[in-house]
């Protein structure tokens, strides 16, 4: 029999015992009393052993879950880290490759524009020969047709 059920039956040896009249007296079997008391005093140590046995279990198991709980909230943290870091080097990356395309098209500008001038001057040039080539062309004909 377990605890409660022996401390119901010695409840039970109580209620069932005879009152002593005018007074608050009780009169039960004293061999009966004791027996229960025996039986209490060896089950006790039994439901108390069980009940420190599942006190330790249960400070093992939420030991055992704080420490999950700990591992799962460091590995969510490097997780999140991580993604930050990424994040973070995606968006240097992206404002990197914008700064070096600006450079490349402003570098593109100033080769076009180089071009341009160089090309305008080198025309320049031959347009100025060209003239004086044909400047001497024409008096060279001139020359020619007067005969001089």
């Amino acid at each position: 029999m377990d605890v409660n059920g022996l401390l119901e039956e010695l409840e039970k040896r109580i209620d069932d015992g005879r009152r002593v009249p005018w007074t608050k007296r009780i009169l039960i079997n004293e061999e009966e009393v004791f027996s229960l008391l025996e039986q209490l005093r060896r089950t006790l140590p039994e439901e108390l052993r069980q009940a420190k046995f599942l006190s330790q279990e249960r400070e093992r198991i939420l030991n055992e879950a704080r420490q999950e709980a700990e591992g799962i909230v460091r590995e969510a943290k490097s997780y999140v880290e991580k993604l930050a870091d990424e994040t973070t080097i995606a968006q240097e990356a992206r404002s990197r490759a914008g700064e070096v395309l600006e450079q490349a098209q402003k570098t593109a500008r100033e080769i076009r524009s180089g071009a341009r001038e160089y090309a305008d001057s080198v025309l320049a040039r031959l347009e100025g020969e060209l003239k004086s080539l044909a400047d001497t062309v024409h008096r060279n004909r001139e020359e020619l047709r007067t005969g001089k």
